[in-house]
């Protein structure tokens, strides 16, 4: 029989208030089971279930289940940082973190200071960006959080490559994700890992040691009353009450069920809720010698640790925005919370920088030149003979420009525009208009638009034809909306639809109508994300089309392929070597005046 003692537990349950509780139900249940229990077990199973209510009372309607176990996670790895002047990195706030929570946090765990980032400033954050591009400099954050962000974001490597690369020495990131749980927006919800993601994936990043835990939130009776809590009945369906009163009856059942976990094989620890993991950076943790004014805004007394997340150069402050120091990108700065926001990763029209420390260095390399007649980079000059390149001159005319094509002040505010890093070049653009011209295509596709400096040139060249489409693909916010804005100045509205996806979110068939005459790819340099890229372009990909890839020199692809395999030259190379029905071509210099190189690909069965 049930013990009067767990019978008066379940009085004292506190019920969801907008459900029908029968605690008659619950007993009624309890007593079923009894049934079959051996008369000198029952006080062990009345024991079992009344530890089952202790540990979820105050979550066993509503909530997330705490954990049945301590986690197993080195928990002193990540507290060595709490010397006083650690800087503790929180991805994804959310409303999570108010500033009274921020300052107790800092107090309690002797941190030098404490970064909440989100990649909207409308949750108060003190900084908007993305997680994928991280606006802090190469070893400058000492350990980083992240509780229930990465299954919100289609690219997570992307996160830990970041993650790793602003660490300092002995840096760590620990990050909680769940596995089995409800779908979730926010805005969307993509993934659920395991802990063998984290420990493959921080290994080929090159963390040195990769703490897991799963086994604190799992068992069979703990997920399945998990997931019995994310289900509402129906209020119009026609068993609507006694349906709920079952439901809250069958949720307190296997709540209390939960302590038996242990009865099941390795626990039921094959079902689990929750994954933490640890990574931790190769290298010496040694305490910083800087401390933070936590009264200052957090731009002003980090200052030095920003960086551009589009180049990777230091920014300085200009009052109401921050600006990168070669002067092409702004941040404004609203209620003293700075937006630099700008998405990397595969799909996105932004490319992958190199470190910040790499690009600080080169910037001040040229700092204090004067405009030159020959050309800055010298691959080229390696290859070309000065007179040649005299003789053939850098500044490629813009065959576009001429007869009003596109107006010349708009090719100029487009050039001086603070956004226009990693424009496409003259001569490429030239290409474009010349072979749109000439093949007078009925569907271009361009994906990696970014600000439109080769959107609007071939929306000239349809325009001239007075025939054909253009489909943009750019997924980040502020470029989408520089893009709309410079497609409508130059008038080729008509002609150019921009669409705010990545390219693995493009539909042929709603989006695109028939197959594409020609894809103009320049959109990330990584050799994983160009092959994905170069693969979704032969499926959009029209018999006798042509795709046009940028950034195809042999150099350099692979100075700015940051998985160091080849980047988009490599990609296109072993992509073409298993589809024989795909013929390449590659410009490069001398030929071609530009050490970036491009290549046509035309897909063409010949027999």
């Amino acid at each position: 029989m049930i013990s009067e003692a767990l019978v008066d537990e379940i009085k004292n349950l506190s019920f969801r208030t907008d459900y029908p509780a029968d605690r008659k139900l619950i007993v009624g249940l309890i007593e079923a089971l009894l049934e079959v229990v051996p008369d000198f077990k029952r006080d062990q199973f009345n024991a079992g279930l009344h530890d089952g209510i202790n540990l979820l009372r105050r979550t066993m309607f509503q909530d997330v289940n705490p954990s049945v176990m301590e986690v197993k996670i080195p928990f002193d790895e990540f507290k060595q940082y709490q010397d006083g002047s650690g800087v503790h990195l929180e991805l994804g706030t959310y409303t999570a973190w108010p500033n009274d929570r921020a300052d107790r946090y800092v107090r309690d765990n002797n941190l030098g200071d404490f970064v909440r980032l989100d990649m909207q400033g409308q949750f108060g954050p003190d900084i908007a960006a993305s997680v994928t591009a991280l606006p802090f400099a190469d070893e400058s954050i000492d350990r980083i959080s992240s509780n229930s962000l990465m299954e919100h974001c289609p690219y997570p490597h992307e996160i830990l490559k970041e993650a790793f690369r602003v660490l300092r020495p002995g840096g760590s990131i620990l990050t909680i994700v769940p596995f089995h749980f409800v779908e979730h927006g926010c805005p969307k919800d993509y993934l659920r890992f395991t802990g063998q993601f984290f420990e493959d994936v921080c290994k080929d990043l090159g963390y040195s040691t990769v703490h897991i835990d799963t086994s604190s939130t799992s068992g069979i009776f703990y997920i399945t009353h998990q997931m019995l809590k994310a289900g509402v009945i129906n209020e119009q369906a026609p068993l609507a009450s006694p349906l709920a009163k079952i439901h809250t009856a069958l949720m307190a059942l296997l709540a209390m069920l939960q302590g038996f976990d242990k009865s099941f094989h390795t626990h039921g620890s094959s079902l689990w809720h929750t994954t933490y993991a640890l990574a931790v950076k190769p290298g010496n943790y040694r305490p910083r010698a800087e401390r933070f004014d936590r009264r200052l805004p957090f731009y002003k007394r980090f200052i030095e640790h920003l960086v551009c997340p589009v180049t990777g150069l230091p920014v300085r402050d200009g009052g109401d925005h921050l600006e990168s120091v070669d002067g092409k990108h702004r941040y404004p700065i609203d209620n003293a919370i700075p937006n630099m926001f700008a998405l990397h990763g595969f799909g996105s029209g932004v490319k992958h920088r190199a470190s910040s420390l790499e690009a600080k260095r080169a910037w001040e390399g040229t700092r204090g030149q004067k405009p030159a007649s020959r050309p800055a980079n010298q691959l080229l000059l390696d290859m070309l003979s000065e007179r040649d390149y005299l003789a053939r001159g850098w500044n490629v005319i813009p065959s576009f420009s001429r007869s009003a094509q596109v107006p010349g002040e708009l090719l100029d505010e487009m050039e001086q525009h603070p956004e226009a890093a990693g424009k496409s070049s003259w001569g490429t653009r030239n290409l474009l208009f010349s072979l749109i011209l000439s093949l007078r295509p009925k569907l271009v596709l361009e994906i990696g638009a970014h600000i439109g400096s080769a959107s609007i040139v071939m929306g000239a060249a349809l325009k001239a034809n007075n025939f054909g489409k253009l489909i943009c693909l750019e997924p980040q916010n502020h470029y989408f909306e520089l893009l709309g804005h410079f497609i409508r100045k130059a008038g080729v509205d008509s002609f150019v639809t921009p669409l705010k996806i990545l390219s693995t979110e493009l539909n042929p068939e709603t989006h695109l109508k028939s197959a594409a005459d020609i894809i103009f790819l320049d959109a990330n340099h990584a050799y994983s994300h160009a092959l994905k890229d170069i693969e979704l372009s032969y499926s959009f990909l029209a018999d006798n089309g042509l795709i046009i890839l940028d950034d195809v020199g042999p150099t350099h692809s692979a100075q700015i392929c940051g998985e160091g395999r080849g980047g988009v030259r490599q990609a296109l190379l072993d992509y073409a070597d298993s589809h024989k029905d795909l013929h390449v071509i590659f410009l490069e210099p001398p030929f071609w005046l530009n050490p970036c190189g491009i290549a046509l690909v035309c897909k063409q069965s010949i027999t």
